[in-house]
């Protein structure tokens, strides 16, 4: 059970982490004005950390993430480490 749940947050957190990514990059429409006309540094710092986090996670290395598999674990423990 404690592993299920380990897999559900590393899950949940490499979600948010694609989606924050994703938002960050997208561009305004075409005619509008941008939601955000002020880009903070320190919010352009976070979007580097996340799309780093990324490319780790989404590395060969990784050998894969389906459930039950070495991958899942390592990045996992890997994704831990860093909430610590």
């Amino acid at each position: 059970m404690k592993k299920e749940r380990l897999y559900s947050t590393a899950l949940l957190f490499v979600l948010t982490l694609v989606t924050a990514a994703a938002a960050a990059a997208a561009p305004a429409p075409v005619g509008r004005k941008p939601l955000l006309t002020r880009v903070d540094k320190s919010f352009a710092a976070e979007t580097t950390h996340v799309r780093e986090y990324v490319r780790t996670l989404a590395d060969p290395r990784w050998e894969g993430r389906g459930f039950g598999t070495a991958g899942i674990d390592s990045a996992a423990g890997w994704i831990a480490a860093r909430m610590q």
